[in-house]
């Protein structure tokens, strides 16, 4: 044991005599393989003062690796699981937004998409990379993506999608598709057209998005 106080000297002598590294980072070649190849630049630098610690306190090289390699595993699982919970979240979140949106969810999305593709890369790797405090990625929920989309039709009102191939429309297109429900509308009650139209929600929420869109096209038109 060193003596209370022990002078630099002794402190060199008794790190020679049980072979305790004379530089922090000697440490990490005491380490396996596998756990070595598992630390990049960024889990090292983290590991810097806890390494230096390890050696003011004459910890033998094969209990810090022992340690170590406890704290890899650790950030392993916790690595595993947050892919798992990330799936989870990915499936909840698509499978809300497919009973909202239906067959217009894929252009739902790529309206969000387009509107963040206009918004610098450094901006968008930021938004596509951040997190919640409990880790939940920032774009992952459902809530998220519904204002997204919210504002993805304010931006641009004529990427409202429609149709059952989830495309998207342009200013013609939304007259067109307009007139074209005007038409499912007004069509004799009990007949294929009315029912296209008064049995299903999704086409008569498409139809009053349709019509936010132009209103709200004509308003940005006259300002």
């Amino acid at each position: 044991m060193l003596p209370e106080n022990a002078t630099a000297e002794q402190v060199a002598q008794y790190r020679k005599d049980n072979g305790i590294p004379e530089k922090p980072e000697a440490y990490l070649d005491a380490l396996t393989p596998e756990v070595k190849s598992a630390l990049d630049d960024t889990a090292k630098e983290i590991l810097n003062p806890y390494l230096a610690k390890l050696q003011e306190l004459n910890v033998p090289p094969t209990v810090a690796a022992q340690l170590i390699s406890l704290r890899q595993a650790e950030v392993d699982r916790w690595a595993e699981q947050r892919i798992v919970k990330d799936t989870e979240m990915r499936q909840a979140t698509e499978d809300a937004l497919r009973g909202d949106w239906g067959n217009n969810y894929r252009a739902e999305i790529n309206n969000i998409n387009g509107m963040l593709s206009g918004a610098p890369q450094e901006v968008r790797d930021m938004l596509f990379s951040a997190r919640l405090p409990d880790g939940t990625a920032l774009l992952a929920g459902a809530d998220t993506l519904r204002w997204l989309a919210q504002l993805a039709r304010t931006v641009n009102p004529y990427s409202v999608p429609v149709g059952g191939d989830g495309g998207s429309l342009d200013q013609k297109g939304v007259d067109q598709r307009i007139a074209e429900l005007d038409v499912w509308m007004g069509a004799p009650k009990g007949s294929e057209n009315y029912k296209r139209y008064y049995d299903n929600p999704t086409v008569q929420k498409e139809y009053r998005d349709l019509i936010d869109a132009r209103e709200n096209m004509k308003r940005r038109t006259a300002a």
